[in-house]
């Protein structure tokens, strides 16, 4: 859900894109990464692990539902790459590196972001020009 293409560099999944639709995108995507951690519950991984995996989706739900910057978020946060991770290192199996993809993809995205609230912030400030230009 977290990285099946990439634009620019940046690795963008299904989470991100249904993430686009307010309020239901969110509610959708924490409800498929929720039924990882019933996967996980299922398996009888402990308590503290779970905990973690729900902290996961929670801050991925809530950032994702931020107007505009959640959007930004929810490409950042990977929630399901983070909780795959903890699994794969609870089991001892060799991990995907989707938690590193992740680490190096959030740099190109905060910077990205940057970018936009720069260009928006300048668009505000010279609007009356910008407008008598055109």
């Amino acid at each position: 859900m977290d990285g099946q293409w990439t634009l620019l560099g940046v690795p963008i999944g299904w989470d991100a894109l249904i993430g686009l639709l307010p309020i239901a995108g969110d509610t959708l995507t924490a409800c498929v990464s929720l039924s990882l951690v019933n996967k996980a519950r299922k398996m009888r991984v402990p308590k503290r692990l779970l905990l973690r995996m729900l902290t996961n989706v929670a801050i991925d739900f809530f950032g994702g539902a931020l107007p505009v910057f959640g959007d930004v978020f929810d490409l950042a946060w990977r929630a399901n790459s983070k909780n795959l991770s903890l699994l794969e290192e609870h089991y001892g199996l060799e991990s995907s590196g989707a938690g590193l993809e992740a680490k190096a993809s959030y740099l190109k995205i905060m910077l990205l972001g940057l970018l936009v609230c720069l260009a928006t912030a300048v668009c505000f400030t010279y609007q009356q020009q910008l407008y008598s230009f055109f």
